[in-house]
């Protein structure tokens, strides 16, 4: 499995958060809303609330 190096929150708003990051050169990019997660290439990211354009992240691998 590739590693990745850097993962960028692009937008958080109305209760969701998406992420995204690159692996091989593509993007890969997700989306869910408060109590979801986001799986990018072995990074979990957690949304644990979000208020305003701030947002609680959880990230595990």
């Amino acid at each position: 499995m590739s590693r990745i190096s850097n993962v960028r929150i692009a937008q958080i708003g109305l209760g969701s958060v998406t992420a995204s990051t690159t692996v091989f050169g593509l993007p890969v990019v997700g989306s869910t809303t408060v109590g979801g997660t986001i799986a990018l290439n072995g990074l979990t990211v957690k949304i644990v609330a979000v208020q305003g354009n701030s947002a609680v992240l959880r990230l595990s691998t």
